[in-house]
């Protein structure tokens, strides 16, 4: 009898069962080191990064904290130069309380700008200035001090009575003119006298003159006895007759030009210039009108109407 097949449960597999319980436990613990490592792995890469990121969060503040300081640096340095700003402009403007106010500077650049017109137009029509411009300047407190310019301004400005001193002026300057005017015209009547007199006074006397009997040169007795013996007693006659005609009409000229000059004397009248129509005329009170050159009539004048009526 065969009894093998009794030994055949020892063929059986059971050797192989522990290989197979080590594989497995093997590969568990391979999987379980390669979890660990991969566990290990996470761990610190998380670690890593958590440390990356607390570094970058530690930088971030540091630059925050430099960035902050930077900022409040900047801010100091704004908050200085708003503070120096500050204390310039103060500066400023007490220096500009200091000047003197615009309606006072302008009439002190006004005197400065009246000089230089002047002396300027005076140097292109003339070729030499009109007005010493440092007197003036200094007479006009031009560069002087503040209180004295204001002053000297203020007291232009205060006088009220300025624009009738101006009319005033301007009054007396025609009535001066007027009153030069008259005197000229009076004094050219007065000359036109004086010729109309010494014009009478020559013919007067060349009349006289004309009237004598021309002085005959003096001759030997003997001469004159021939010459008065040679005179024509009729050739006598009618010489007298003929110087009493022709003295006749010189003496009633002498005497109308007598006449005359001594009317003129007693007509002389008070006139004054004016104007009508762009011409200048004289007039009298009567409103009678004279021609301002030859102070002949011209005729009247009629104020309503502005008309000249001619005589």
């Amino acid at each position: 009898m065969s009894s093998t097949p009794v030994s055949s449960p020892i063929k059986v597999s059971t050797p192989n069962a522990p290989v197979k319980a080590t594989k497995a436990t093997a590969e568990k613990k391979e999987k379980v080191v390669k979890e660990k490592v991969v566990k290990e792995k996470v761990v610190k890469e998380k670690a890593e990064k958590k440390e990356e990121v607390k570094e970058k969060v530690v930088a971030e503040k540091k630059e925050k904290k430099v960035t902050e300081k930077k900022v409040k640096e900047v801010k100091a340095v704004e908050v200085a130069a708003v503070a120096v700003e500050a204390v310039v402009d103060t500066k400023e403007k007490k220096a500009r309380a200091a000047s003197l106010p615009a309606k006072y500077g302008k009439f002190i650049q006004y005197s400065y700008y009246l000089i230089r017109a002047i002396n300027n137009a005076a140097l292109e029509q003339n070729g030499a200035i009109l007005v010493d411009e440092d007197q003036f300047i200094t007479a006009a407190h031009v560069f002087d001090n503040i209180a004295t310019q204001q002053a000297f301004v203020a007291s232009f400005l205060e006088n009220k009575n300025i624009a009738k001193e101006m009319r005033t002026h301007l009054a007396d300057k025609k009535k001066a003119e007027v009153v030069a005017a008259k005197n000229a015209a009076k004094a050219e009547k007065e000359a036109e006298k004086n010729a109309v007199k010494a014009a009478a006074k020559a013919e007067k006397d060349a009349a006289k003159a004309a009237a004598k009997p021309a002085k005959q040169p003096k001759e030997t007795k003997s001469k004159a006895k021939k010459t008065k013996k040679a005179v024509d007693p009729d050739l006598v006659t009618s010489l007298v007759a003929l110087a009493n005609t022709s003295l006749a009409p010189t003496a009633t000229a002498i005497t109308a030009g007598n006449v005359t000059a001594a009317e003129n004397e007693e007509e002389e009248l008070d006139v004054r210039v004016i104007t009508i129509n762009a011409k200048e005329y004289l007039i009298d009170d009567n409103n009678n009108l004279y021609d301002s050159n030859t102070h002949a009539v011209i005729g009247i004048w009629n104020k309503e109407t502005n008309a000249i009526i001619h005589a």
